[in-house]
């Protein structure tokens, strides 16, 4: 049975990274269309290079693809971040473990 998230201070990190990576993950859709609606999807054609340099050329849009590359970065970090998090500290909370995992 579910009990809720750790309390105290770990759980409440806890919550603000989860509220960070979901928020994190609405940008990347967001920005996802973006990339979309510009037509942005090929201003980096190479990977993990763009234009094969770490920091791509000042062109519109490689800079917009380029900045949706950065964000699913973080945002792949943020849900690992949510993921361990869960994992270690909140054991009792079965609902924080399976959707943390599964969204990992």
């Amino acid at each position: 049975m579910s009990r809720g998230p750790a309390s105290g201070e770990t759980g409440r990190a806890f919550r603000i990274v989860a509220l960070v990576a979901l928020l994190a993950a609405v940008g990347q859709v967001t920005l996802g269309g973006v990339v979309r609606v510009t037509g942005s999807g090929l201003g980096c054609p190479d990977w993990p290079l763009c234009h094969g340099q770490i920091i791509p050329p000042l062109e519109l849009t490689t800079l917009i693809e380029y900045s949706h590359r950065l964000s699913a970065t973080a945002l792949g970090v943020l849900v690992l971040a949510t993921a361990v998090m869960a994992w270690r500290t909140c054991r009792d909370d079965l609902r924080a473990i399976v959707s943390s995992t599964m969204a990992l």
